[in-house]
C-alpha cells in the first residue's frame, strides 16, 4: 500500500504540476492585494481537491452509468496522460496556461480560483483521467489513499503557488 500511495502521489503531482501552475496563477493575479492571492491561492487547491475527491469516490459509478468500461477509460485516459506529458516536455505548458489565465481575466471571470486555477488547471482532463484510473483499483483502501494523495497534492500546490509574491 505504501508503494501505491507514493505513485499515486507522484503521479497526482506530476499531472498537476504546481510549478508550471505559477505563471498562470501570477498572470490572473496580477494587480491584486496580497489579502486576495492568498485567498485565491488557498481557494483554487481546495476546490480542485473536491472535484478530485469526488471523483475518486463516485467516478467508477459514473462511468458504469454512462456505459464507459475500465480498459477503454484507460486507454483514452492513458492518450490523454501522453498529450500532456508531450506538452510538458516540450515546455509550451505554463505559456499556454498563462496566456488562458489572462483570456479569462479579459472576459471578466468572476471567479479566478474555480475558472481558469482549479478547473481546467489544477483539475483538469488530465488529473481527472489520472485520478479515476487510480481509484478503479478495487475496494475501499485504495480510495481512501487517493482521497488523501489528492489532498495532500493540492496542499502541494497551495504553498507552491502562495510561496511566489508579486
Amino acid at each position: 500500500m505504501v508503494d501505491f500511495a507514493i505513485s499515486a502521489f507522484v503521479t497526482l503531482l506530476l499531472v498537476v504540476d504546481p510549478v508550471g501552475l505559477v505563471p498562470a496563477f501570477l498572470s490572473a493575479t496580477h494587480g491584486m492585494s496580497e489579502h486576495d492571492r492568498k485567498t485565491i491561492a488557498t481557494r483554487a487547491p481546495l476546490i480542485a481537491a473536491a472535484i478530485l475527491v469526488t471523483l475518486a469516490l463516485c467516478g467508477n459509478w459514473l462511468l458504469h452509468q454512462l456505459g464507459i468500461g475500465i480498459p477503454a477509460f484507460q486507454i483514452a485516459g492513458g492518450l490523454l496522460l501522453f498529450g500532456v506529458s508531450y506538452r510538458m516536455i516540450f515546455g509550451d505548458r505554463p505559456y499556454r496556461e498563462a496566456r488562458e489565465a489572462d483570456k479569462a481575466l479579459s472576459e471578466h471571470a468572476h471567479d479566478i480560483a474555480v475558472f481558469p486555477l482549479a478547473i481546467p488547471l489544477m483539475a483538469g482532463p488530465g488529473a481527472i483521467a489520472t485520478t479515476l484510473l487510480l481509484s478503479s483499483a478495487a475496494g475501499p483502501t485504495p480510495r481512501l489513499i487517493i482521497v488523501i494523495v489528492t489532498f495532500f497534492s493540492s496542499a502541494c500546490s497551495a504553498c507552491f503557488v502562495s510561496g511566489f509574491p508579486r
